[in-house]
């Protein structure tokens, strides 16, 4: 009967085995699911973005003199050299560059930012500049005086002065601003 008996508890689990696999089938439970798990795979987005860095030099004309000039003497170029502004290899995007002025001043006397006027080619083509808080653009809203320059390029600014005809004798200073940006970007 022992004999008997442990059959009848052997069938009696085979049996409860097959009637819960088919009761975890009827759920849903994948069979194959239900042995050891050899490995397991989970998959994460990954994403980073990387900011502009905008690094640009000046070299050429560093500092901007026009010299000792008459009243009244128009379109008198810098004496200094060229002003040239590098988008060094540090930087990791193109630029647009933007330029402004002050008006020249001494204790007492002012010659207005108006007179001064940039060209990026030396041409027929000068723009005067404009006071500080303005920047001076290209031909629409959101673009530089210089467009799009790329890693290692360079942009060049050469200057004129008007001294009005009744500008009083003095030493003049003012500051002009030339400004780099994130191409598309304002200053």
């Amino acid at each position: 009967m022992a004999k008997n008996g442990m059959e009848m508890i052997l069938v009696g689990a085979v049996i409860g085995a097959v009637v819960m696999l088919i009761a975890l089938m009827s759920l849903g439970v994948n069979p194959a699911m239900m042995t050891a798990a050899q490995s397991s795979t989970q998959y994460a987005p990954a994403s980073a973005t990387v900011n502009a860095f905008v690094d640009t030099s000046i070299s050429g004309g560093t500092a901007i003199t026009f010299g000792a000039l008459d009243p009244g003497v128009n379109d008198s170029y810098a004496t200094s050299a060229t002003t040239v502004i590098t988008n060094t290899g540090n930087s990791n995007t193109k630029v647009d560059i933007y330029i402004q002025g002050t008006n020249l001043t001494n204790a007492s006397y002012t010659i207005e930012v108006g007179n001064l006027s940039v060209s990026q080619d030396n041409s027929t083509e000068w723009t005067s500049l404009v006071k500080a808080t303005n920047w001076l653009n290209g031909t629409s809203a959101n673009t530089g005086y210089y467009e799009d320059v790329a890693k290692l390029g360079t942009a060049d600014f050469y200057f004129k002065i008007n001294i009005p005809a009744a500008q009083e004798a003095a030493d003049y200073t003012g500051t002009i601003t030339i400004k780099s940006v994130k191409n598309g970007q304002t200053p």
